[in-house]
């Protein structure tokens, strides 16, 4: 039984791959086996797409994809494979444009003076006197546990709201419906409703920057962009099977991210996890 991890740079998600395979011959010989996927819902959808393509050209690989959520072990190795980023939003009238990150725990901390107006965040640019009613995600997602603890430094610490929607499409739909709404999901539910809700920008003080498929990439989309991993014990890599998963996976995530809503690695990434993986390849097939 062997492991492929999948998770965020900043720990925010996790999804876990469990691997039974039958014996391998040598590299030439059919694949076959069952790959058992499980772990965060947010990478799902990318891994499944990827799963498809990998069974339409090994069709003696069985894979199924579950989402209950596994955890990394810390004696794995990783490689990059995907830009992601979570995105604040609001209605398309609301003036409020951008925030600074202290502006953003003020709203998000713990509930000792919860703001329920915009008058009430501290030097907000334009003025705005409106509701602001606050929407997220479920706590037992890991984009609740990566904005907490991107925003308040402590993850799991929230301001108290309306948590009993545990899917991220709803809260954008309700944004995109009421004026004093104002929630957050990942980029890929964003980006399917970018024309009916709008995204704020965060300034981490270096001035305001809005999400976009360039500003993830290249991570000054602070502190809300992520980087999204795959992780498994080297040893794993001499397996044939599981070399050419991780493989595919590599070579198919820059397609399949943009039709799934998730940001392509930059060439610049690409080649850089290209040279990891060669290297860690070529030392867990050294004999031993």
């Amino acid at each position: 039984m062997s492991r492929l991890r999948f998770f965020s740079l900043a720990g925010a998600m996790v999804l876990a791959l469990a691997v039974a395979v039958a014996a391998c011959g040598d590299d030439s010989a059919p694949l076959t086996g069952s790959i058992h996927i499980d772990g965060s819902g947010t990478v799902a959808p990318l891994t499944k797409a990827i799963a498809r393509r990998f069974v339409a050209e090994h069709p003696d690989v069985r894979i199924t994809v579950g989402t209950s959520g596994a955890v990394v072990g810390a004696d794995e190795i990783s490689v990059p494979v995907v830009n992601d980023a979570v995105v604040l939003m609001v209605h398309r009238t609301n003036p409020v444009r951008c925030l600074t990150t202290t502006q953003l725990r003020q709203i998000w901390h713990g509930n000792s003076e919860v703001t329920e107006r915009w008058s009430q965040v501290d030097d907000l640019d334009p003025p705005y006197d409106g509701d602001l009613t606050a929407w997220g995600t479920g706590t037992d997602t890991e984009t609740f546990a990566f904005f907490t603890k991107a925003v308040n430094h402590n993850e799991g610490e929230t301001r108290d709201y309306n948590n009993s929607l545990h899917r991220e499409a709803l809260p954008v739909e309700m944004i995109a419906g009421t004026v004093g709404f104002f929630g957050y999901a990942g980029y890929r539910y964003y980006a399917a409703r970018a024309r009916t809700v709008k995204a704020i920008a965060v300034d981490s003080g270096e001035g305001c920057v809005a999400p976009s498929p360039e500003t993830i990439a290249n991570g000054s989309f602070r502190p809300l962009s992520r980087r999204l991993f795959v992780s498994l014990p080297a040893a794993d890599l001499a397996r044939p099977t599981m070399k050419a998963f991780l493989q595919f996976y590599l070579d198919n995530a820059q397609d399949v991210a943009s039709e799934v809503g998730f940001v392509p690695l930059t060439d610049e990434q690409l080649a850089e996890t290209e040279t990891r993986l060669e290297r860690l390849v070529a030392k867990a097939s050294r004999p031993s």
